[in-house]
């Protein structure tokens, strides 16, 4: 059993259930409270040894039930107990949709408690990541002169949004520090990025991929083949050969950036996507089935 211990872990410095726990393990382990995988399992229910090693690998989920024994053997209060549960929530959903909601109710169980210094919870960035116009915005402050000239800016984005929206951009930018107002009224880049916890980052990155994979789809109909390249290919590989696919794209979205970098002449913002996901299922896996 866990001793009684002057101070915890704090729960809402984390976004990732399997990373608080390692945490929690190392802490009571220095705290005197020597945790093995075989009697943590057995704490909460589980008679496998190997069944914490697995979870905390990621190999395998939590149920509510476990997630409940859990609570009950760290001693969380009512609060953490909420929290922990949206953690696990957060981190096994399955679909897009259920992690953007999970992770809205992480932010609002956070804020009824007044943490609000977490920053990888921040609003600001996961607006920013929302909308594929945002991007865009500041690819256009890097490339023209630009003032508060909100409907211009709606206008030269292709499709277009309005002026509303475009000041809504602006601000933003600004907000975040990605852009600043020079002496004379000018917009510019400020060179700075966004950075977030990698676990919020990927749901971020996610929503936007969603965004402009839905313009790319438009762009067949919206624009000549001249003002756009759009392939695609079918292949048959092994998780080693995309390794090895996913480096040459790396490369690649490299060697992109410095001919983007070093172009005096950029008088456009173009979005270049690279995709590879699965077709088939596992063909050895289905024969072991």
């Amino acid at each position: 059993m866990i001793q009684k211990l002057s101070k915890k872990i704090a729960i809402k410095d984390y976004l990732d259930f399997r990373e608080y726990l390692k945490k929690v393990i190392a802490f009571l382990e220095q705290s005197g409270n020597p945790v093995t995988n075989r009697s943590f399992a057995e704490a909460v229910g589980i008679l496998s040894s190997s069944w914490l090693t697995s979870v905390l690998n990621g190999d395998k989920g939590i149920s509510g039930k476990t997630v409940a024994a859990i609570s009950a053997f760290l001693k969380h209060d009512t609060w953490e107990k909420a929290y922990f549960k949206l953690l696990v929530d957060f981190n096994q959903a399955k679909t897009l949709e259920k992690r953007n909601q999970t992770f809205l109710l992480l932010r609002q169980h956070l804020l009824q408690k007044g943490y609000t210094a977490l920053y990888v919870l921040q609003p600001d960035q996961y607006e920013f990541y929302s909308k594929w116009y945002f991007t865009a915005v500041r690819s256009l402050i890097g490339m023209t002169p630009l003032k508060d000239e909100y409907a211009r800016i709606g206008r030269m984005l292709s499709p277009s949004i309005t002026a509303v929206q475009a000041k809504k951009a602006v601000k933003l930018l600004n907000k975040l520090g990605l852009i600043y107002k020079n002496e004379r009224g000018f917009y510019e880049l400020t060179g700075k990025a966004i950075t977030t916890g990698p676990d919020v980052k990927s749901l971020l990155v996610a929503n936007f991929q969603r965004e402009t994979m839905r313009l790319g789809i438009e762009a067949i109909d919206r624009y000549p083949q001249a003002e756009r390249d759009v392939s695609t290919m079918s292949v048959g590989i092994s998780a080693e050969g995309l390794k090895k696919i996913s480096a040459l794209l790396a490369d690649c979205r490299k060697a992109i950036a410095d001919v983007a970098g070093n172009d005096p002449g950029a008088d456009r913002v173009y979005q270049i996507s690279f995709q590879a996901f699965p077709l088939s299922k596992n063909i050895s896996q289905q024969d072991h089935s």
